[in-house]
């Protein structure tokens, strides 16, 4: 979920804010590297001082030693999240709404208040996020709000087969093999 919904405000204060260095820390996976702006993530030695830095998807206080660095001297930080074992101590700017079943629905909403239009790649990043979050519409978590949000991004040209297969089904070669031990 942190990854689709990193991607996808990354690009939307890009749009709105041009000029301004908006930067997304971390190291995508196989299961992500597909995704616009994934070959851009920075790796997390690699982070440096921001004005703000928001937290999406999960807690400062599992920030990498980095990151968490960037976040300590940052003027303002914020964060955007939906677990919750999150805590509001910290942030200058905190949206937590344990209710929703992924931190994407919420980036979502903020993109529909800030008219930015979606696209297939908006609407890739947010669904590969929400498929994750909800172990593709599995978990008790899935709602019927979130299938009319899932209908939205399909609408603009996410494809459900494909996003799923990448994220959940793919394996590389030696997780097979690591999987064949275990169950030996």
């Amino acid at each position: 979920d942190s990854i689709g919904a990193c991607l996808a405000l990354q690009r939307a204060l890009r749009t709105l804010l041009p000029g301004v260095v908006v930067d997304v820390a971390g190291t995508p996976g196989f299961r992500y590297s597909w995704l616009l702006g994934a070959s851009e993530m920075l790796s997390d030695g690699k982070v440096g001082d921001y004005d703000g830095v928001v937290v999406l998807d999960g807690d400062r206080h599992r920030l990498p030693k980095q990151v968490g660095r960037s976040f300590a001297a940052a003027r303002w930080t914020g964060l955007i999240d939906h677990h919750r074992s999150s805590g509001l101590d910290g942030y200058t700017l905190p949206w937590l709404e344990p209710k929703c079943e992924s931190t994407c629905v919420m980036v979502r909403k903020l993109l529909a208040t800030w008219n930015i239009e979606l696209d297939r790649d908006y609407a890739e990043a947010l669904y590969t996020g929400i498929i994750f979050d909800t172990g593709a519409f599995r978990y008790s978590n899935t709602t019927a709000s979130t299938h009319r949000v899932a209908a939205e991004l399909l609408d603009h040209g996410s494809e459900h087969w494909r996003i799923c297969e990448r994220v959940l089904m793919e394996r590389r070669l030696p997780g097979v093999r690591l999987q064949a031990r275990v169950c030996d």
